[in-house]
């Protein structure tokens, strides 16, 4: 098992927030958006009230931001499924809405505003968002006061300071070039986008106002926002412009650029300590000068009078403002320093450097947490359940594949499946110095389309996405919403080369995605599902058809819709023909997909993993155990053996049918004529070594032609006698006499005969074959296939590197 890769530089970034509040929404995700595309880092932006959506962007991020969302259980799902993912972890929030002492203010400094259950609402809020905190690994803060609270929450207790600052709307408003209205008086202006503060306004800067209205009778006050006229101002309302809260913030600052005179007012308190500057930076960017309340936050980044004023009482506040009216000349210094300020320390590049470092900090941290727990021993820092993308300063040089099939263990169902997982188990251990292998696979067991999970196996990482449950879901040939997923999936991880095996479900659109974006691949075809309407060469009435499926005439006799069915040909056609290979599982079936119009196919033979050979144990009844393995289908042989062996009247043998439908450990009991039959429920892979010891002959009187066989070749290994079709390679590897008979299935005179002949002659069948048939194995398989995955990755080199291909990339 292979330890998580370090995350890679630049990491892209994902955002899950929080978008009821627009002015928080614009500061702390629009914004840093901005800032992070300045800083080369990929980014987007997802909603947490979509939550499918949210979910699934996990897997193609290395980092992920959860904005201000509280502890809902499908949000700490999320976090939880975030960090089993390997990802680098942040909460953020930009108020200290989640220290549940101090938080919310009392009920009476709302005014009325909120009523009693929406302020129950706040204190329970203020639990959930500190629960959520504390699962992320980092925090990022607006303010130093939250960075140190934070600090204390999170599960590293590591806190960032990313301010809010200024961004292209800023400039663009800035660009209008608005003019300044000259008016007969000086404006003072106050914007509150909070219920809270009306006592602070009240108590601190009200009184002084009231003073100035009184001494300067040329002065107006507009006020913005949540903020109730106190009894104090009441003789001067008629000098006092009331406008409702402005949510458009290009509005608000048009209303504010006509003030003269900027003001923030805030009771010191611990939650106000946390409070940004933003008032602040709004005014400064636009050169108005400001006097604020004298909060931690601003008595860190302003100096009194110089590129501020700060207030700490009401006569401060009087001071300030008296100073500011009576001094044209101050006016224009402390906004020109307010203005300098702003634009050098909270501008795009600046605050573009800040997110990087932040980002860049908590990933080198992230990567020396995993390198040291691996060389501690820790064996959860080999267990994350996915890649994290092309990793350009990992000192590996493995080539990284990715293996695509319908299903993927723990999801077993089919041979191909099997033969897939024993690939990957040979691939892994054999040549895991040469390939980092990931898996991409569907979802069998989720109800609800294109819900994506990553998981590991074995030490190898796999995504699986669900697929549409429709009708003729496995027919189906094309899915854009799969190209999306698989596209981006591809543009994340970076594989160098992917190799197809069977894609119903995820369609050849998940071939198309890799063509379109240059990444060289092969297909293993395990059926006809790439030539034809049906998968196994046998039509809906059992019948089977012709192997010249290339030819529309013979489309035409089975399929319900011609034209979809030659589309679909096509379609599948074209995405075969642009692999750098195509293989088949056997040398018969790669002449099958020769004769239809790629004779580019080469076989490159399954193999079967070494399984214990154990002895055979007798049966009780002293019959001959004949056992049907492949499920009761039609195009596994079922109802054309069970034919005949009611035609063959046997009388020392008995029959065992493996049906897939029973409930595992189940065992029912019937009779086919003369001869006694056993259903059981499916035997699980680790279990078949002792399920060979219980019978005698294998049947499998397929009625397609097999691309393979994998029973029939176990069985052989096992020491078990086999009954085979002769269609396709089911009977490849066999020796008829020496461990096999080989049938004809086009009716059941054939089987039934061979049946009679095994139970006239008992004791030839119930004795252990002796080990002396060569089997191909999985190694020799896979050995090859590395041949082959070289012969691609080298031509994709040359041909990457060749002037053509560099003159049609630029």
């Amino acid at each position: 098992v292979e330890s998580t890769p370090p995350l890679p530089s630049p990491p892209s970034v994902l955002i899950i927030a929080d978008d009821f509040l627009p002015q928080c929404f614009h500061y702390r995700v629009q914004q840093k958006l901005e800032h992070l595309e300045h800083a080369h880092i990929p980014a987007h932006y997802v909603s947490k009230n979509d939550i499918e959506a949210a979910r699934n962007a996990l897997h193609f991020c290395h980092v992920v931001i959860f904005y201000r969302v509280p502890a809902l259980p499908d949000i700490i799902e999320m976090i939880r499924y975030a960090k089993a993912l390997g990802k680098v972890v942040f909460y953020e929030i930009d108020d200290l809405i989640f220290d549940e002492i101090i938080y919310p203010a009392p009920f009476e400094s709302y005014g009325g505003r909120i009523s009693i259950d929406e302020y129950y609402g706040l204190i329970r809020g203020a639990t959930l968002f500190r629960e959520a905190m504390a699962l992320c690994d980092y925090a990022i803060a607006s303010t130093p006061a939250l960075v140190t609270d934070m600090a204390n929450i999170v599960a590293k207790r590591r806190a960032f300071l990313h301010r809010n600052a200024l961004d292209s709307l800023n400039t663009e408003f800035i660009d209008l070039n608005l003019a300044k209205i000259e008016r007969d008086y000086l404006s003072i202006f106050y914007g509150s986008g909070t219920k809270a503060h009306d006592t602070d306004f009240n108590q601190l800067a009200a009184p002084a106002l009231a003073r100035i209205f009184e001494r300067y009778p040329d002065v107006r006050l507009t006020l913005v926002g949540y903020v109730s006229l106190p009894e104090v101002l009441e003789p001067y309302r008629d000098r006092i412009d009331r406008i409702d809260l402005i949510k458009e913030v290009e509005i608000y600052w048009e209303l504010l650029q006509q003030a003269d005179i900027n003001i923030a007012v805030l009771k010191a308190t611990r939650e106000t300590h946390c409070k940004s500057e933003i008032k602040w930076l709004e005014a400064a960017s636009l050169g108005i000068p400001s006097v604020v309340s004298a909060t931690q936050t601003y008595r860190e980044i302003l100096t009194h009078g110089v590129d501020g004023f700060l207030a700490y009482t009401p006569e401060d506040w009087f001071d300030s403002l008296d100073r500011l009216i009576r001094d044209p000349d101050l006016r224009r210094i402390v906004a020109d320093q307010a203005k300098a300020k702003a634009w050098a320390e909270y501008s795009v590049p600046h605050m573009a450097t800040n997110i990087r470092q932040i980002i860049e900090t908590a990933i080198a941290s992230t990567n020396m947490s995993r390198t040291s727990r691996k060389l501690s021993g820790d064996p959860q820092a080999n267990k994350h359940p996915s890649r994290n993308g092309n990793v350009s300063n990992s000192p590996s040089q493995k080539t990284k594949l990715l293996i695509v099939n319908v299903f993927y263990p723990p999801q077993s169902i089919g041979g191909a499946t099997r033969i897939v997982k024993d690939n990957v188990k040979v691939l892994t251990e054999d040549y895991g110095d040469c390939y980092e292998i990931s898996v991409f696979t569907t979802d069998d067991d989720y109800p609800v389309p294109y819900h994506l999970t990553s998981y590991t196996h074995n030490g190898v990482p796999v995504t699986k996405v669900s697929t549409p449950r429709e009708e003729g879901m496995d027919w189906r040939y094309e899915n854009p919403r799969i190209y999306e997923i698989f596209q981006e999936y591809l543009q994340f991880n970076r594989p160098d080369l992917i190799h197809f095996h069977c894609v119903q479900r995820l369609t050849g659109s998940a071939l198309e995605a890799a063509h379109d974006l240059g990444i060289p691949y092969l297909v293993t075809v395990h059926d006809a599902w790439w030539i034809s309407d049906h998968q196994f060469l046998v039509n809906d009435d059992g019948v089977e058809c012709s192997y010249q499926q290339n030819d529309p005439l013979v489309t035409a006799l089975d399929a319900k819709d011609v034209g979809r069915s030659l589309q679909r040909c096509r379609y599948l056609k074209r995405q075969l023909n642009h692999a750098n290979a195509i293989l088949a599982v056997s040398e018969t079936f790669a002449e099958i997909y020769r004769q239809n119009g790629f004779p580019q196919t080469q076989a490159n033979r399954n193999g079967i993993m070494p399984r214990p050979r154990l002895p055979r144990q007798p049966n009780p009844t002293g019959k001959v155990r004949c056992a049907h393995v492949g499920g009761m289908s039609a195009h596994k042989g079922y109802y054309l053996f069970k034919d005949a062996v009611i035609s063959a009247n046997l009388t020392n043998s008995e029959v065992i049918v493996v049906d897939h439908a029973q409930t595992v450990g189940s065992v029912s009991h019937g009779q086919w004529g003369s001869t006694p039959v056993t259903f059981i429920a499916k035997v699980s892979q680790d279990r078949m070594p002792g399920f060979y010891s219980t019978i005698d002959v294998l049947v499998a009187p397929s009625m397609w032609p097999e691309s393979f066989g994998l029973v029939t070749r176990e069985a052989t290994a096992a020491g078990v006698w086999v009954i085979a079709s002769d269609k396709g390679a089911l009977a490849e590897d066999l020796e008829p006499g020496a461990n096999a008979h080989v049938v004809q299935t086009e009716e059941s005179t054939p089987l039934s005969s061979t049946l009679q002949t095994i139970d006239q002659h008992p004791d030839t069948y119930q004795t252990l074959l002796p080990d002396i048939f060569s089997v191909r194995t999985t190694s020799q398989q896979v050995q090859e296939l590395t041949t082959i995955y070289g012969h691609i990755i080298d031509e994709a080199a040359v041909k990457k590197l060749s002037p053509k291909s560099n003159l049609i990339a630029s």
